[in-house]
């Protein structure tokens, strides 16, 4: 998916979740809403250099 933010382009990936779907929940407006649990823990493995005004770091 091709962005762009104040002039700047730049090509996004949409982020998916492998999640199964729980028990209900609860009901929102009267229709039931089922509790959702992802399959495997996320965690962040990657480095992600950012640039903020000017200034390097890395999170």
């Amino acid at each position: 998916m091709q962005l762009s933010f104040r002039g700047v382009r730049y090509d996004a990936e949409p982020t998916t979740f492998d999640v199964i779907e729980g028990e209900v929940g609860g009901t929102y407006r009267g229709k039931p809403w089922k509790i959702h649990h992802y399959r495997q823990q996320l965690r962040s493995t990657q480095s992600h250099e950012l640039k903020y005004r000017g200034v390097r770091y890395t999170h």
